[in-house]
């Protein structure tokens, strides 16, 4: 029989009574709860281990922004419930690191299969090997990283870029220094918590603070350029500031579009 308190975070009752059932069926713990705002006041209370979190919220938080907390403050994983297909909401809830997503109309099979999954992930510890390195605990400006034995820490100022390699992250520093991180990069950087680290493509990460010039499709920091493609060139050239010379050789629509 499973185990485990789950929290539902649905505004529709017939929904969230649904799943609760079936979920105490499996042998969970279910609370239900019909807002975002409810949802952050009453997790210190129920403890859960698992959060399903519809995205179409109503109130001042909805599902993506209420998950976004939850990710950094309480880390409990998060599974959203969606009848959205729009692609921009899906990029959008990506922010928040979601461990899977349901699409409305779900089966009871689908539903018990995603809980599940969530759970064996939880119950997964960090694997350690080698010269591999697992995340150390936070500090306010940077992170200390399990290497060769010991803990050294990583400012984020230090950080130059992270590149996902299969299951493994690579953490770039300066000063040449390489971090390997036995963790996915979404992980990675949902534990760095650091706002300057944005996506530019979709196996890479970027320091912004460290981009040294910027190309039509790549990011350049010192000699090493990082692919910037279509689909997340305008999350990332919103967060740098730019002047446009007037030279006429080059228009800036040939980089910036």
């Amino acid at each position: 029989m499973n185990s485990g308190n789950i929290l539902i975070v649905e505004d529709e009752l017939i929904i969230s009574k649904s799943i609760s059932l079936i979920l105490e069926h499996e042998g969970y713990t279910c609370s239900m709860v019909t807002s975002g705002e409810e949802a952050l006041e009453q997790i210190p209370l129920y403890a859960p281990d698992l959060i399903l979190m519809d995205i179409g919220l109503g109130g001042k938080l909805d599902g993506i922004t209420t998950a976004g907390i939850i990710s950094h403050q309480y880390k409990v994983p998060v599974i959203f419930i969606t009848d959205h297909t729009n692609y921009q909401v899906y990029r959008q809830a990506q922010t928040a690191f979601p461990s899977d997503y349901i699409s409305k109309p779900f089966s009871e099979a689908a539903l018990v299969k995603a809980v599940a999954a969530a759970f064996a992930k939880t119950a997964m510890p960090d694997m350690v090997a080698g010269n591999v390195q697992a995340l150390g605990e936070r500090v306010e400006n940077g992170i200390f990283v399990l290497s060769n034995g010991a803990y050294q820490k990583v400012l984020f100022s230090d950080i130059l870029y992270l590149a996902a390699d299969g299951a493994y992250t690579k953490i770039h520093c300066s000063n040449s220094r390489l971090y390997t991180i036995t963790m996915s990069s979404n992980n990675v950087v949902a534990q760095l918590g650091c706002p300057a680290i944005v996506k530019t493509a979709k196996s890479f990460y970027v320091n912004i603070h460290r981009v040294d010039s910027i190309t039509a499709d790549a990011l350049v920091i010192g000699t090493k350029q990082i692919p910037l493609t279509q689909s997340f060139k305008p999350d990332v050239l919103s967060r740098l500031k730019k002047l446009v010379t007037t030279n006429k050789l080059q228009s800036p629509n040939d980089v910036f579009e």
